[in-house]
């Protein structure tokens, strides 16, 4: 089995904080993308869209605050091959006030036809992440073609 996706970062910020990056609508359009809408309540799905490009619905999985949250893809306008992966991330606490961040893609595997597309893109947005959790702002997918 190939290996999923997956990038770990060391964010000069709290579980909190980084929970609620990816837990509400404000928080994923601070670093993916200014398109957020649903709910991000345990069950119910969001969407994130990326203009006339692509458009990924995902359901809110289970969620520990501020440990863990998992989303599932459930659909995409494109890269059809996902639907069904889970995007998994955990948080933990570690000395001078950082915490660890892995993102893990399960299912986002070399053996896919977009995985280097999707690569790319999660390659950049985790840099993303990190501003918008240390620095306040991000840059989600509207600000990232200006």
């Amino acid at each position: 089995m190939s290996e999923s996706y997956e990038q770990q970062l060391t964010l000069r910020a709290s579980p909190e904080s980084i929970f609620e990056a990816f837990t509400t609508t404000d928080g994923v359009a601070g670093w993916w993308s200014s398109d957020v809408t649903g709910s991000f309540r345990a069950g119910e799905a969001f969407q994130v869209g990326f203009g006339d490009m692509d458009r990924w619905t995902l359901r809110m999985g289970k969620t520990k605050m501020p440990s863990r949250v998992e989303w599932g893809v459930i659909d995409l306008q494109r890269k059809g091959d996902l639907v069904g992966s889970k995007i998994v991330v955990t948080i933990e606490p570690v000395a001078n006030d950082h915490s660890r961040l892995t993102f893990r893609h399960e299912g986002l595997t070399p053996d896919l036809e977009c995985y280097d597309e999707c690569k790319s893109g999660w390659d950049y947005f985790m840099p993303s992440i990190r501003d918008l959790v240390e620095k306040g702002e991000g840059k989600p997918w509207a600000q990232r073609r200006k």
